[in-house]
């Protein structure tokens, strides 16, 4: 399931993010943590293929995103028209045969009794785990070869026995790239970096945040101004919402 865009009609990540960058004009970057879980630092010996399908890295010699709450600055990597989601033409995904898979398995996953930092689990929520893989590296591009390389990495080809919800959702959170779906799986495994490996409190905390993750976004203030019954309802973004108790 995805909306289609023209060079009329231009895709919303083209239109807001990759064309401000090509003029100059700066706006944001992929995050530290999620490069560093894709470009080998957080998993020695796996670097993964679909990196220059997500981002572009230019001239620089590395992959490194930007630190949340850091600042502009640091980052080798940007959202440009050179990558897959960015293009004016490119679909915006809002539903995917990866994602399915990946939904199948950690559904498979926790049905055989697993557990956020369980190890093993049936052949089934094993294959399905594989299938979501090889669609989003299908969807996206990537050369067989590659696809066949990741998927009999050590790290990747961990079998049934070895499989984790730290492997499904590593993968599911590549596969939903700019999705925000992405959020409603860390907020549903409270942040665990068992689960997203490298995952942390943002540098520069605003402090009324309390040190806590961000669990909801804020009403926005001409809803707070006009309606009368907004500020009731409004609470702090790190209280969770209904399905996240």
């Amino acid at each position: 399931f995805q909306l289609l865009y023209s060079s009329r009609n231009k895709n919303p990540w083209a239109a807001n993010i990759s064309l401000k960058v090509a003029t100059g004009n700066y706006f944001l970057a992929p995050s530290l943590r999620f490069v560093n879980a894709m470009n080998g630092t957080y998993y020695p010996g796996l670097i993964d293929p679909r990196l220059p399908f997500l981002m572009d890295k230019k001239n620089n010699a590395t992959y490194q995103g930007l630190a949340n709450g850091g600042g502009n600055t640091g980052n080798t990597v940007d959202i440009t028209t050179n990558t897959f989601y960015a293009v004016e033409t490119s679909p915006l995904v809002m539903g995917s045969f990866a994602e399915k898979k990946f939904i199948e398995s950690e559904a498979l996953f926790l049905a055989n009794g697993g557990t956020a930092t369980s190890v093993g689990s049936t052949q089934a929520a094993y294959d399905a785990y594989l299938a979501g893989i090889r669609a989003n590296m299908s969807k996206l591009g990537v050369k067989t070869a590659d696809t066949l390389a990741y998927l009999s990495n050590p790290l990747v080809a961990v079998g049934p026995a070895g499989l984790t919800m730290q492997n499904i959702m590593h993968e599911k959170q590549i596969a939903l790239y700019l999705s925000p779906e992405a959020w409603d799986d860390v907020r549903r495994y409270d942040y665990n970096p068992l689960v997203f490996v490298g995952m942390a409190l943002p540098l520069n905390q605003w402090t009324g945040m309390n040190g806590g993750f961000i669990r909801r976004s804020g009403l926005p203030n001409d809803e707070l101004g006009r309606n009368p019954n907004a500020t009731a309802a409004n609470q702090l973004t790190t209280v969770k919402v209904w399905w996240d108790q």
